[in-house]
């Protein structure tokens, strides 16, 4: 399978650069926009997951880390009511667990490991079955 639809949320233009490119090169079809952007209401995050139609979107949590975490935890009940698994990112993992509580079970760091994010991708989409992985990253609810 190719072309899988990827939505790719960030902060930073340089890291949106970087992944567009990974995923293309991986035949994904990339649609990169920012937090900020979303999280001011610039954009409608309904009518953007609705209109892309992402097979998995990559969430990054970024200072400001409380108005970040609050867009999201109004984002993610609009992924979950289109059954999109999300992957988050985040360069502070302690303050990103207390938030997060018992709500996320597994955070990507920066730096990335690129290929581990490659494989929850495949995962993600059906390019690759990995139980272990999948049991992980994508735990039933």
């Amino acid at each position: 399978m190719a072309g899988e639809r990827i939505l790719l949320l960030n902060t930073s233009i340089d890291v949106v650069e970087a992944l567009t490119e990974l995923f293309e090169r991986e035949q994904y079809v990339v649609t990169a926009k920012y937090v900020r952007d979303l999280r001011q209401g610039r954009l409608d995050p309904a009518v953007l997951l609705d209109e892309v139609k992402p097979r998995v979107a990559i969430v990054d949590i970024a200072p400001p880390l409380d108005e970040n975490w609050r867009w999201f935890m109004d984002f993610r009940p609009l992924c979950k009511a289109r059954a999109i698994p999300f992957v988050l990112t985040t360069t502070i993992e302690t303050q990103v667990r207390e938030l997060a509580g018992r709500d996320v079970i597994e955070l990507l760091l920066k730096p990335f490991d690129l290929q581990l994010l490659l494989d929850v991708l495949a995962v993600a989409v059906g390019r690759k079955r990995d139980d272990a992985l999948a049991a992980k990253w994508f735990p039933q609810s």
